[in-house]
């Protein structure tokens, strides 16, 4: 049996120095051309950014305002707009028959109502849904004063009444304007009859 030759302890050290006690990095160099390269990166990395610019926070602010004003006024306007997709909704007075209807063109009609009433009744109700009402007279009778008019004079001649929903700052418009207005003979008498025209306008 062959006996295992001996070697120095010196030749695994001179062999491989990275195993030896004085190991030092063979390069050394190398790594501190690294470490100057991720040194550089760093430093680019907290250069200047986007958002570091006044100006640039200021642009995002602005269209940040007017994107949140763009969904106000849009929410406004549908609102606006759904309510006021219909005409507007007059309750006939009682005992008066619907004598005809026009439809005019795209949101918009006519309607007439007839019937034999009180006219200060008639008025009455129809001035409880409108926003205001006029009445018309003629000339005054002979010795009347216009402040002694009534709706029961001879000389009067009509009431007309409006019904504004209309939204100004949109464009949309929706309104109804009401006519009461009775029936004369040849001769200037009234014959009982009273006729109601009920105008309606609306975004259709």
């Amino acid at each position: 049996m062959s006996e295992r030759p001996e070697y120095p302890q010196d030749y695994y050290e001179e062999e491989y120095p990275e195993q030896g006690e004085g190991y030092q990095d063979v390069y050394p160099d190398e790594d501190q051309g690294k470490a100057s390269v991720y040194a550089q990166r760093e430093k680019e990395s907290d250069g200047p950014r986007l958002l570091d610019s006044w100006f640039i926070r200021l642009l995002l602010a602005v269209i940040l305002i007017l994107v949140i004003v763009g969904v106000i006024v849009g929410g406004a306007y549908f609102q606006a707009s759904s309510s006021r997709d219909e005409p507007l909704d007059i309750k006939a007075f009682p005992g008066m028959l619907q004598s005809s209807y026009q439809k005019l063109e795209k949101g918009h009609d006519l309607q007439t109502w007839s019937g034999t009433v009180q006219l200060a009744e008639l008025e009455n109700h129809y001035r409880k849904q409108m926003d205001d009402c006029n009445r018309l007279f003629s000339e005054p009778e002979e010795g009347q004063e216009s402040a002694d008019q009534t709706i029961e004079s001879q000389n009067y001649v009509r009431t007309t009444c409006l019904l504004d929903h209309s939204h100004d700052f949109f464009g949309i418009t929706q309104y109804a304007r009401l006519t009461i207005a009775p029936e004369f003979t040849p001769e200037g008498e009234r014959t009982g009859m009273v006729n109601v025209t009920i105008e309606r306008v609306w975004k259709e």
